[in-house]
């Protein structure tokens, strides 16, 4: 909750701070998902994410990682309210140089391998560090995500990304 309180600058200067995972295996698995402070875009941010990206399912839910495929989906409310997690828009994820960052490693998800060419999701990238938290209380994932198109072609238009959080839960 402390995560949801940040500007958008803030949680950019945090981001920055944090390392890349050591390996894709330390993310494996299920992570709860929530949208942060995109200064005057939050409102653009979350049409693009709850009602373009999860237009068959419902609101942005999280992201399920696959190690053993160097992948994972995007994981989505489903619309009726009641019902398991729905899982659509698949990724590649290694371990590689940060666009916004450079010079450094962030965990990329790659999504135009899953998409047509057409698809408004063809350019989408997350880049993902990991911030550990105090004592034995684990971590928690800060992702920033753009698409090409949206209008920052500088750095892969990662200048122009949406922060979000993710927690195992």
């Amino acid at each position: 909750s402390d995560l949801k309180q940040l500007k958008r600058s803030d949680f950019v200067a945090l981001w920055l701070g944090c390392e890349a995972p050591s390996t894709i295996t330390d993310v494996d698995g299920d992570w709860n998902g929530v949208l942060l402070d995109n200064s005057g875009l939050t409102s653009v941010s979350n049409i693009l994410t709850d009602v373009l990206f999860g237009w068959r399912h419902g609101k942005w839910n999280g992201k399920a990682f696959d190690a053993s495929i160097d992948g994972g989906t995007n994981r989505f409310f489903p619309k009726s309210g009641d019902g398991e997690i729905e899982r659509e828009h698949k990724f590649d994820c290694k371990i590689d140089t940060s666009l916004v960052h450079p010079n450094t490693k962030s965990l990329n998800l790659l999504y135009a391998d899953h998409q047509s060419r057409l698809s408004l999701w063809h350019t989408m990238r997350d880049e993902i560090r990991v911030l550990r938290l105090s004592g034995n209380k684990g971590s928690v994932l800060l992702g920033l995500g753009c698409m090409k198109w949206s209008g920052a072609y500088w750095r892969g238009g990662m200048m122009n990304s949406s922060p979000f959080c993710l927690w195992r839960g």
